[in-house]
């Protein structure tokens, strides 16, 4: 009898190679793929806002373009109408601030006539005038803008404007430090309060301006015209008055410490009423004793007198 081999029973499958490993990347492979679609959502987000900001940047920016073009127009109402955009623009986009003044401060150096009106109907013995719209309007904006937001710092923002023509103008309460202004025109002018420290207005015209209350420190008016002009209780400590003319100016209040007058004429100067003159320098003055209340002003004892005076 022959013996057969009786049939194997179940025989139990063994896992495949790696089974675990797969499933571990399978996972991970989901995870993957989870953050992936999440940030794909998120860049989408970004960009989305990327580009609504970009698309304002823009329109705002078209405004601005606009409001330059409309500021060079020989119109007034257009001018007008150019720098109150500009104003609105720099109010509401306070970023947009150091473009809109740039595009303001080449408006002032641009070639433009000279010119302002004389205001009638004034009691007193000095004429006034007032500036051309245009001129006027470009000065506000320059006032409106914030000085705590200037790019160097606040107040920092410095102006070049040599030879500008701004009779008549108001720029009351402005802040316009380190302005560089040489040889500008700027009869008639308001610059009462105004913050013009270490400013440049070497050979200016300020015929008649009013620089009441100013800070005027480290001032350079080498050689300006400042006849009749007024700069009751202004700051004009270190400021350079070299070659000036200061026929008629009023001087009440006003901080004269370390100014220096160089070769400067002081027949009929009165110095009645100012703040002190300690240090300031008189050394080269011309026709000293004929300036009034000088020798006797607060702080003449450590003023700088010419020679043998």
């Amino acid at each position: 009898m022959v013996d057969v081999p009786s049939s194997p029973g179940p025989q139990a499958v063994p896992d495949e190679p790696g089974g675990a490993a797969n499933s571990s990347r399978r996972w991970i492979v989901g995870v993957v793929l989870t953050t992936v679609v999440n940030l794909a959502a998120t860049a989408t987000t970004v960009g989305g806002l990327w580009l609504q900001k970009n698309s304002v940047d823009l329109e705002r920016m078209e405004v601005v373009n606009a409001a330059v073009g409309k500021i060079h127009s020989s119109e007034d109402r257009d001018q007008a109408e150019g720098f109150g955009l500009l104003r609105d623009v720099m109010r509401e986009e306070p970023e947009m601030q150091e473009v809109i003044l740039a595009s303001v401060e080449r408006y002032l150096r641009s070639p433009r006539p000279l010119g302002a009106e004389e205001i009638k109907g004034l009691t007193g013995t000095i004429t006034r005038y007032v500036a051309i719209q245009g001129t006027q309007d470009a000065a506000e904006v320059i006032r409106a803008r914030d000085p705590l937001k200037d790019q160097g710092g606040p107040g920092q923002r410095s102006f070049f404007l040599p030879g500008m023509k701004v009779d008549g103008v108001a720029f009351k309460d402005v802040v316009m430090r380190g302005t560089v202004a040489t040889g500008c025109y700027a009869r008639w002018t308001i610059w009462n309060r105004a913050d013009l420290g270490g400013s440049e207005f070497q050979e200016c015209r300020f015929d008649g301006a009013q620089f009441v209350g100013a800070k005027l420190n480290g001032v350079d008016f080498t050689g300006a015209f400042l006849k009749d002009a007024d700069f009751r209780d202004a700051d004009l400590v270190g400021a350079n008055l070299n070659r000036a003319v200061l026929g008629g100016v009023d001087l009440k209040g006003a901080n004269l410490r370390g100014a220096k007058f160089g070769k400067i004429n002081f027949e009929n100067v009165s110095f009645d009423g100012v703040e002190s003159i300690a240090g300031a320098d008189f050394s080269q003055v011309k026709q000293i004793e004929r300036a009034w209340n000088l020798r006797d002003a607060p702080g003449h004892e450590s003023a700088i007198w010419p020679p043998g005076s």
